[in-house]
């Protein structure tokens, strides 16, 4: 309101049923009732920004839990949501380190067996070798027997006919004596 409120109206008042806009021609600046006590100065201006600007903070904050409390509660789902996904994550991971042990013992079984039967393999090629050297030593050792015994028997032999020789060549001279 204006300072000359209750006492009839300004041509300028713009609280008269019957004001408009004047323009500077039709109404100088002189003509207006200026109180310099009623304006603000420009500190003042930022003031009353300042004070304008902490109230609107200090109601957002105000306004600011409530609306955050559905965030929060959404952010806490999520945030179980991400634990139990990463929970369910982290079983499959271990059952799968369980797999990965389990069939890298099947492997190092399996490589063990094989060892194993290469092992035997090894030792049944070895025996047979044995084996056939002592065959082949046997066989050496009856030829060598059955040689000895076919130069003992043509030994005999000989010595039979050197001493039959002999008996007849003395059969012989006896008889031509007598």
């Amino acid at each position: 309101m204006t300072s000359n409120q209750g006492g009839g109206t300004h041509p300028g008042d713009p609280w008269s049923p019957d004001w408009k806009p004047a323009t500077s021609e039709e109404t100088p600046e002189e003509d207006w009732p200026y109180d310099e006590s009623l304006t603000l100065s420009d500190a003042e201006l930022e003031i009353a920004e300042l004070d304008d600007d902490e109230e609107l903070e200090a109601e957002s904050d105000v306004i600011e839990p409530e609306a955050q409390e559905p965030e929060a509660a959404d952010t806490e789902a999520e945030a179980e949501e991400a634990a139990a996904a990463a929970e369910r994550e982290a079983e499959e991971a271990a059952a799968k380190e369980a797999e990965a042990a389990a069939a890298a013992r099947e492997v190092e079984e399996a490589a063990a067996k094989e060892a194993e039967a290469a092992a035997a393999e090894e030792l049944a090629a070895r025996e047979a070798e044995e084996a056939a050297a002592k065959e082949a030593e046997a066989a050496a050792a009856e030829e060598l027997a059955a040689r000895e015994a076919e130069e003992a028997a043509a030994k005999e032999a000989e010595e039979a006919a050197a001493k039959e020789a002999e008996a007849a060549a003395a059969e012989e001279l006896a008889a031509r004596e007598a």
